[in-house]
């Protein structure tokens, strides 16, 4: 089975150049996906922001809302993998998320991050990351639980009752979003019944200007990537 028959997948993306580069990534992955150029400026979202670093922070976090928003209302689809434009994806993502699947199904996720920020490599000394147990998984591929000060969003999946979830509680209520601050992977990657997997199957792309960005790209890089 093709695994797209069960996975819409959708990219955030505000920047043309990144846009013609991830849609051709998916291309030659063989992965549909729904792109989304995020907020207008003059959407009314944006009216409280009191600064260009606020109203960008706003605009991504309702670019993923609307995101999700459009797979709960125009998909018949169980699962949505959602990501930003500036990453590296696995090369046998199709059919390492048959296997995902059937895990994400058996450990009861809500939501599982597919690539996220991590500045070094998950081991027995990382005590904040538990290992989420499989009776039958002796993959190379780990879940963990993840502490609350985990980052990052460059890919996660999330089933349709999380998106369900996330859309009743937050969708309609961006006035409160914005006045208590809340930056997208602050909160919604948060809730619910969550794991992480590892080795990650998205990492930043090579032309990260940020020095934190760029670390988390080095110590995860492989040539499984492109």
């Amino acid at each position: 089975m093709d695994i797209t028959e069960n996975i819409d997948f959708f990219c955030l993306s505000h920047n043309k150049d990144n846009y013609y580069t991830m849609k051709n990534r998916f291309y030659n992955l063989g992965i549909k996906c729904t792109f989304y150029s995020g907020l207008d400026n003059d959407d009314s979202r944006l009216n409280r922001a009191f600064n260009n670093f606020n109203k960008r922070q706003m605009s991504i976090t309702f670019g993923h809302l609307d995101i999700i928003h459009n797979f709960y209302n125009n998909s018949n689809k169980n699962y949505a993998i959602i990501c930003e434009d500036d990453i590296m994806i696995h090369l046998n993502i199709k059919e390492i998320l048959k296997k995902i699947l059937v895990d994400f199904h058996l450990l009861k996720l809500d939501v599982l991050l597919l690539g996220y920020m991590l500045p070094y490599k998950i081991d027995k000394r990382n005590n904040n990351y538990t290992l989420k147990k499989l009776l039958h998984n002796n993959s190379f591929y780990k879940y963990y639980e993840y502490p609350e000060y985990q980052s990052g969003t460059q890919m996660y999946m999330i089933s349709r009752s999380y998106a369900k979830f996330i859309l009743e509680k937050y969708y309609m209520k961006f006035f409160e979003l914005f006045d208590i601050r809340y930056i997208f992977d602050k909160i919604f990657i948060k809730r619910g019944n969550r794991a992480l997997i590892y080795p990650m199957l998205a990492i930043e792309d090579d032309n990260q200007d940020d020095n934190y960005h760029r670390l988390c790209r080095n110590i995860h890089y492989t040539d499984w990537y492109m």
